[in-house]
């Protein structure tokens, strides 16, 4: 934390008096739960449901709004619907920003030094928005990004498997792969293979008769044609407010609150967690005020939002005890992102979740997957065809940044490092060497990314709260009994996939355990 000083306190007290002018009038309300979970990813749903299927009452809290599909904007009509209170919305990638209203948008974006990283908010958290792939890590990164307490055979025997009893994820359907729509992905799965190189079919979460519906004509091209970076209008993806949370609505053992920002933290005199909240209208506007006093609280906002609201407890409210390792050992899952033009037909539209990844693990540098992703250019241009592919590398790199909490400000700060990346660039460049060596006339261009490697953005922040350093094995965080982490935090840093698998089935195995020994 920056040192204080009368500039900085005299800025915060006249944040503080602003709001008191703001919420003066409006009554406090004050509610009981035995157990409080904050966020609706997948952490915070699979924690609500397994507490309800045990017998367990809780509230689970979201900040954003419970989304309608057909409310979800389309990557060809940005507005305010598409981000988090802020007054302009960054388009992916290109980081191009557009002037918008402030409004309880679906996708939260964060500035720091030399990173841009975005998160979802609504109820289901990144599952409204992701290309909505399950991809189980492989044996090898698994072990050497996690702790040997992190078994990798007690998840892929137990844990992951029960993600995929609630998650209903299969593999795009023949036809659909066959389609016009997917020829980038047959592309990309010949250029591997000439390579020498094994391309794997990626499994997704959707509703494949409201796609085949899509490519008969009967309802608008949506998800055929790539657009759904701000959500699916046509209600085709089984996002977690369709399985993990209806079901444990369904038990009558989990209350909802939308709309509900988490301000404050606090432990009172008798053990029991405070949390203050403001409730808000979808232009940002606080109509309500709420303090959840609970038994049991559960930190599943994600990173880097759990990271934020642990580190301003410590500094500006009464849990002084919180551990120096929050905040520490952030990564951005060793993202990166790369274009190649190719000698072949790529088609014109891509369809919206990935379907084809290739395994590069004897690489000099680390262990990295390269997915084969849509690009939005189909959406945009009139390109009869893009003879192109548009790359996302996920490496097991080993650099870590810090996150400070600034009282002043209300904001974190990150030292993310600008060659942090440099690993996971690397070991991307060796897989374009021999796959465009072994396809003539391709190469890695830079239409969309100047430097040709994308250095400073992540969807896939991980971290900050790692497992077996910031908390237990379990999340627990030990100084506070009681208080629990249940995240994509606790990842430390990578995972060399699509995180949204591992994060369920890791809060899967860690609310299993606490279920076990804290509710005796």
């Amino acid at each position: 934390m920056k040192r204080r000083n009368f500039i900085k306190s005299t800025a915060l007290t006249g944040i503080g008096v602003a709001l008191n002018a703001c919420t003066k009038e409006i009554k406090e309300e004050r509610i009981y739960t035995p157990n409080l979970i904050i966020g609706s990813g997948f952490g915070g749903s699979v924690t609500a449901l397994r507490l309800a299927q045990a017998g367990h009452n809780s509230i689970l809290i979201e900040r954003g709004k419970t989304w309608n599909a057909a409310e979800f904007c389309s990557f060809t009509n940005v507005n305010e619907k598409s981000t988090w209170l802020n007054r302009k919305a960054m388009v992916p990638i290109v980081n191009l920003k557009l002037p918008i209203k402030e409004y309880l948008g679906v996708i939260e974006y964060h500035e720091y030094r030399n990173m841009n990283i975005f998160n979802a908010a609504g109820l289901g958290g990144g599952s409204l928005v992701f290309g909505a792939t399950y991809v189980k890590p492989q044996q090898l990164p698994f072990e050497r990004l996690f702790p040997s307490e992190v078994s990798y055979s007690e998840m892929d025997e137990i844990y992951y498997p029960k993600v995929q009893q609630e998650i209903n994820f299969s593999h795009i359907p023949e036809d659909i792969y066959q389609s016009e729509y997917y020829l980038y992905a047959r592309t990309f799965k010949q250029q591997v293979e000439n390579a020498g190189k094994t391309s794997v079919r990626l499994p997704a979460s959707y509703d494949w008769e409201i796609i085949r519906k899509e490519m008969r004509g009967e309802i608008p091209l949506e998800f055929l044609k790539g657009d759904g970076n701000y959500g699916t209008r046509n209600n085709s993806k089984y996002s977690l407010d369709k399985n993990y949370i209806a079901r444990a609505i369904a038990t009558n053992k989990t209350k909802v609150y939308t709309q509900t920002n988490v301000v404050q933290i606090k432990i009172n005199s008798d053990k029991k967690y405070e949390v203050s909240t403001q409730q808000l209208n979808v232009w940002g506007t606080i109509v309500g005020l709420k303090t959840f006093i609970c038994d049991k609280l559960f930190l599943c906002a994600g990173a880097p939002n759990t990271i934020k609201l642990l580190l301003k407890s410590k500094y500006t409210s009464n849990l002084k005890e919180l551990n120096s390792n929050i905040g520490k050992g952030f990564g951005t899952n060793g993202k990166t992102f790369f274009r190649r033009t190719v000698d072949a037909n790529t088609g014109a539209l891509t369809g919206w979740t990935p379907a084809e990844a290739s395994f590069h693990f004897d690489n000099p540098y680390v262990p990295i997957i390269i997915e084969n992703i849509p690009q939005p250019l189909g959406l945009i241009l009139p390109i009869p065809d893009l003879k192109s592919h548009f790359h996302v590398g996920l490496a097991a790199t080993t650099y870590r940044a810090n996150f400070e909490y600034d009282d002043a400000t209300d904001k974190l700060m990150l030292d993310w490092n600008v060659n942090g990346l440099d690993e996971s660039i690397n070991a991307a460049k060796d897989w374009a060497n021999i796959v465009n060596a072994a396809n003539p006339n391709s190469y890695i261009d830079n239409l969309l990314i100047r430097n040709y490697y994308a250095n400073n953005v992540s969807y896939h922040p991980l971290g900050g709260c790692v497992i077996g350093q910031a908390t237990d094995f379990y999340g627990r965080v030990v100084e506070y009994p009681n208080l629990y982490v249940n995240d994509s935090t606790l990842i430390p840093g990578a995972l060399c996939a699509n995180p949204a698998y591992s994060i369920a089935a890791l809060a899967e195995r860690n609310i299993a355990k606490i279920v076990e020994q804290d509710f005796k």
